[in-house]
This record gives C-alpha cells, sequence and structure tokens, in this order.
C-alpha cells in the first residue's frame, strides 16, 4: 500500500491516536468488568453506574411496538451522554437493549403451528424473532432527517387512521426519543465547550453542538451532518443488534428507513 497518497498532519495523527488509546482503555474496562468474549467486539461503551427500569406488559415482557418505542424513548434520554475529546462527532451506545429490558415475545403472536418442527429440528433460532440482518435505505433518512421522518410518520398515521395505531405511535416515540437525544448532545457539548480551556478543543465541542443543532430542525445539509446523522443512527440500530424477542422490532426499525410510511396509502 502506497501511503505517501494522502498526507495526514501531525494533529490528526494525535487525534487518531487519541481515540485509539481511548478504545483500548474502554475495551480493558468491558473485559474487566464482564470477562472475555468470543464474538465480535461490537464498540459500545460500557457505564457500570447505568440502570434502567422498563415498562412491562401484563406477562412482565416488552413487546409490541407502542411499548417498545415508549421504552426506548425513556431509555434514551436516560442513558449517559457521551462524546470523545478526539472525535468529530457525538453520542455512543451503551449495550444492546436486552441487556437493560426483558424483551419477549407476546405468546399469541408465536407460530405455535411450527413448534412440533423447531423442537423436532432442535432449532435454537428460528427464523420468527429470530436475529437478522437487513439493509436499511439509508437514503430517505439523509434526505429527510429525523424532524422530516417525524412528519412523515404523522401525516401517514393521520391519513390511514388505523383501527390499531400501535405501529404508529411505536414510530413516533422512537423518532422523538432520537430527537430528544440529539438535542441532549448538543447541549452536553456547548456544556464541554464551556468548560474547555484548550482552542482547539473547545471549538471542536461548539462545532458538534452546532452540528446536533441543526439536526434537531432538518435534514443533514453538509458532510459532517450527514456523517453525524449515519452515527444517530448506528448508535441506535446497534442498541437492537440482538436476537429472539426483538425480532419484530428489528422489522418496525427498518421500516422507518425503508419508507414504508411513504409507502402505505
Amino acid at each position: 500500500m502506497n501511503t505517501e497518497k494522502t498526507k495526514v498532519s501531525p494533529l490528526y495523527l494525535q487525534l487518531i491516536e487519541g481515540m485509539h488509546r481511548d478504545k483500548l482503555k474502554i475495551n480493558d474496562a468491558k473485559l474487566a468488568r464482564h470477562g472475555s468474549i468470543d464474538i465480535d467486539d461490537h464498540g459500545f461503551i460500557d457505564f457500570p453506574e447505568f440502570t434502567f427500569e422498563p415498562e412491562t406488559c401484563e406477562d412482565g415482557l416488552v413487546h409490541g411496538c407502542a411499548c417498545i418505542g415508549r421504552n426506548f424513548r425513556r431509555f434514551l434520554n436516560e442513558m449517559p451522554k457521551y462524546i470523545n475529546p478526539n472525535s468529530a462527532l457525538a453520542c455512543c451506545w451503551v449495550g444492546t437493549f436486552d441487556r437493560f429490558a426483558p424483551f419477549g415475545i407476546a405468546d399469541e403472536d408465536k407460530p405455535h403451528e411450527l413448534d412440533a418442527t423447531i423442537k423436532k429440528y432442535r432449532i435454537t433460532q428460528a427464523g420468527f424473532g429470530g436475529m437478522n440482518h437487513l439493509c436499511p435505505d439509508m437514503e430517505i433518512g439523509l434526505r429527510e432527517g429525523w424532524k422530516g421522518l417525524l412528519e412523515k410518520i404523522r401525516y401517514y398515521r393521520k391519513k390511514n387512521n388505523p383501527p390499531d395505531p400501535d405501529f404508529y405511535e411505536g414510530e413516533e416515540q422512537l423518532v422523538l426519543g432520537i430527537l430528544e437525544w440529539v438535542k441532549a448532545h448538543q447541549v452536553y457539548a456547548q456544556e464541554l465547550a464551556a468548560k474547555e480551556s484548550d482552542p482547539f478543543l473547545r471549538d471542536n465541542y461548539l462545532a458538534i453542538a452546532k452540528v446536533n443543532g441543526e439536526l434537531c430542525e432538518h435534514e443533514p445539509r453538509t458532510f459532517r451532518e450527514a456523517v453525524q446523522f449515519l452515527a444517530h443512527f448506528q448508535a441506535v440500530d446497534r442498541t437492537f443488534y440482538a436476537g429472539g424477542a426483538q425480532g419484530r422490532w428489528i422489522r418496525f426499525w427498518k421500516n422507518i428507513l425503508n419508507g414504508i410510511s411513504k409507502a402505505v396509502s
């Protein structure tokens, strides 16, 4: 590889090295608390002091779009805010949501007609409710922004007026939570800037605050805003990167960026 094609300034090499050192410290802390893991390092930041008390359904589990949406809105508001001083972006994720809430599938939603087959072939993770990988359409998110997605959800909820608004309610609660979370990072960045004596770091915090503030009001309009929007999405998406009871939720969340609200009429 020809490394002479691009020259990186000493300042940015220093920032990259700083993020690398921080990453090693974060991983060491996670391993010390949780022990070794024989899977990918998913990149979440562990906050040992953070806990969450979920709202559960009558069966003691969390399921259904509206219930999950309400829970996740509170989760985003309550979890610690994070900005690495070496980074141009705000936010992180704190681990999969099933660490904090007892997800499950309502018994009436389970495909009991498949129980015998699942047992016969000893299927440990059936397709229904199992972990799955989907490819979201990021274009709609970059085109609409969080506020535009919220307006779209509300428009089609009113237009379709479904007898059961559970799906739209869950979508709305989710995006409201994201907008509140983004706003909180704007405020947090401003607070960090007010306490920072280093001019470069102070200006970076102010820039982060401006970007997150802009994303509360409109779609991404600059490269940095687009990258920050993608970081927001990834943090939320990774929080639900888990199997089992989250199958319906994952599909519901992906539907937002796949434009399902636009498609139904």
